[in-house]
């Protein structure tokens, strides 16, 4: 039987909501709705009679305890390593046994402090105990405010100890008596300064690696390096006591912790300047997650995130930028070199072809994003490979164009077909005139695409008027006559030199000399 003293102090620590609360007893769970929770309940309920499920949060939103809930699903938690894990953190908890073997850890309050506060600070010790076998974690109270008369929310409940012989707290590896855990109990209550303390001094923010490495203990052979990675966040996030936190970790947190000479190495290391994190080594390596790493105050940068993305992604080298027109592209993957288009190589879908066409070798899909990282760490060391100017589809119009106009006999300086322009660019053929002290070779743009069309140089006009650009292509009007009606012809023209320059033109040879020594100018 329990005392009067240990059932008063008992309900002390259990102050709970008084108008909603559960009972357990044989093996059922039911809501006493009607009976306003008082010292009777935690009588009946140390005597054994049934066992109390409290709802922590208040009617105005205030809670007296808090619960971490380490749940295994039936099986068991290891306890004892849970309550080692927490004296060495040094935090104010105490484990309990459920009735199914899982790990309850309570938090107690010397005075009723805001159920978001506890729930915050809970959830933050939370990420620093777990690893201990559980499969789910559980926080208690759930509801920040919960209001059963006015609202009918009854809200969630918790077993609380020793209503039954396998509920019950432990200690350095032992079982606590009622008075022994109710003693442990106030001896570690906090107040509302101390719970928000414990909330900011935590690890939230360090990188998920450390976190994991912070739970468990680790035996030989990762030892040197996982100190190293610990000391670089801890002078990070506490640059005031980083030393000694490295020495407490060794000492805590290994299975044979290092010699002190080893760990001075270590910090004399990493005194020297700012490492980065190990990242790509282990034990950092298999722990890690870069995309959360990336948020948290004392992760990795971005730039760290790119190269270790990099580092899981195919590798591709030696991206050359072959400068035709348009553009063409080679990069290497695996000892086979693939060309692309500008399009193609934007596209992932079409770069994974072309490798499947060229070797049979089969990359794996990526998405876009991933994609565009490659390409965007391959261009900063792009190599561009100057090209013949006939070498591109735009090169090859011009260097027919310069044949084109060789080839045109009609373009001779010939003062008889001068006068009769009109009728020579009416019937597509090209000639020579004088426009402004400058002389033009004037044309059909489709008379132009069927010459290119006997090369077997098949493109449209606008390609072709592309392609001339460099040459100073522009459109003229010209005027005409004929039995006494005017109208205009637009033609195209391409400006070959100043008029004394092509008076002397006689031959298609000397047409070939201009051509080789003129400026093109445009005139728009």
């Amino acid at each position: 039987m329990a005392s009067d003293n240990d059932i008063q102090r008992f309900k002390q620590l259990f102050k709970a909501n008084t108008h909603t609360y559960y009972v357990y007893k044989d093996g059922k769970h039911s809501h006493a709705s009607n009976k306003v929770l008082n010292t009777f309940q935690y009588k009946d309920h140390l005597n054994k009679e049934y066992s109390l499920v409290l709802v922590p949060t208040t009617d105005d939103g205030l809670s007296y305890f808090g619960v971490i809930d380490l749940d295994n699903h039936g099986g068991d938690i290891d306890l004892i390593t849970l309550d080692k894990k927490i004296n060495k953190l040094k935090l104010p908890l105490v484990v309990c046994r459920s009735k199914s073997g899982s790990g309850h850890v309570y938090l107690f309050l010397s005075e009723p402090v805001p159920t978001s506060d506890i729930r915050e600070t809970l959830f933050s010790i939370a990420e620093r105990i777990r690893g201990v076998g559980e499969e789910a974690i559980e926080i208690f109270p759930k509801q920040d405010k919960v209001d059963f008369v006015n609202t009918n929310n009854k809200g969630s409940g918790i077993q609380i100890p020793y209503a039954l012989d396998t509920t019950y707290a432990l200690s350095n590896g032992r079982r606590l008596s009622l008075t022994e855990f109710i003693d442990k109990a106030f001896t570690l209550r906090v107040n509302k300064k101390t719970l928000l303390k414990i909330k900011t001094d935590d690890d939230s923010e360090a990188p998920p690696c450390i976190q994991v490495l912070l739970r468990r203990i680790t035996g030989e052979g990762q030892r040197n390096n996982t100190l190293f990675n610990y000391g670089i966040y801890v002078k990070r996030a506490y640059p005031s006591d980083w030393k000694t936190k490295i020495q407490d970790f060794n000492n805590n947190n290994f299975k044979t912790p290092l010699l002190y000479e080893e760990v001075e190495n270590i910090v004399k290391q990493i005194n020297k300047t700012d490492y980065r994190y190990k990242c790509q080594e282990e034990p950092l390596k298999g722990l890690c997650d870069s995309h959360t790493c990336v948020k948290r105050k004392y992760g990795i940068d971005d730039e760290e995130k790119k190269e270790l993305e990099l580092a899981d992604l195919p590798e591709f080298t030696a991206l050359k930028k072959y400068l035709t027109e348009p553009v063409k592209w080679s990069l290497i993957y695996e000892n086979v070199t693939v060309t692309l288009t500008t399009e193609e190589l934007l596209d992932f879908k079409h770069v994974r072809k072309k490798i499947f066409e060229n070797s049979n070798k089969l990359v794996a899909n990526m998405k876009s994003n991933k994609w565009q990282l490659i390409l965007d760490n391959l261009t900063k060391d792009v190599i561009e490979v100057e090209t013949p100017d006939d070498a591109g589809k735009s090169g090859v119009v011009r260097k027919y164009f310069d044949q084109y106009i060789k080839n045109s006999i009609d373009v001779r300086y010939d003062q008889n077909k001068i006068n009769n322009r009109g009728a020579l660019l009416e019937n597509g053929k090209p000639i020579i005139d004088h426009i402004k002290k400058i002389s033009y070779f004037l044309f059909s743009g489709t008379h132009f695409q069927k010459f290119l069309e006997g090369k077997k140089c098949n493109t449209n006009t606008t390609d072709i008027w592309m392609a001339l650009i460099p040459k100073g292509i522009v459109t003229k009007k010209i005027n005409i006559s004929k039995k006494g009606k005017h109208s205009t012809v637009r033609c195209w023209a391409v400006g070959i030199g100043p008029i004394e320059e092509t008076k002397r033109i006689e031959t298609v040879e000397d047409i070939e000399d201009v051509i080789e020594t003129v400026d093109f100018e445009d005139d728009y």
